[in-house]
């Protein structure tokens, strides 16, 4: 199954991908009070952020401290450029980019 949200991660993080994986992930949803801010996907392994969305722009603070409850410690991979407000939260809340990927296409024709 396809997500909205699937457009924004590489193909390795998208639904299908998760859910062909068994049991190796774990899903939590975050609420601030009785609001759903949205959901985080975990491989609690590693703790490899594989997938995380909030509702709105200031629901990311409240999801970040919804993920540091069950990993103090995350690992996130290749955050699309284009999701500035993101990128932002992330950067507000300690976290470093050490490593800027970029998409390579080649034409086979």
């Amino acid at each position: 199954t396809t997500k909205v949200y699937d457009q924004f991660y590489s193909w390795d993080n998208t639904t299908a991908a998760i859910t062909a994986s068994g049991g190796r992930y774990q899903c939590y949803q975050v609420f601030k009070g009785t609001d759903n801010i949205r959901y985080f996907i975990l491989n609690p392994v590693t703790n490899h952020l594989i997938q995380f969305e909030a509702t709105a722009p200031n629901s990311m603070k409240p999801l970040l401290s919804g993920i540091a409850t069950v990993a103090p410690e995350i690992k996130i991979n290749n955050v699309d450029s284009t999701r500035t407000e993101v990128i932002a939260s992330l950067q507000e809340a300690g976290l470093d980019n050490f490593i800027d990927q970029y998409e390579m296409q080649m034409s086979l024709s």
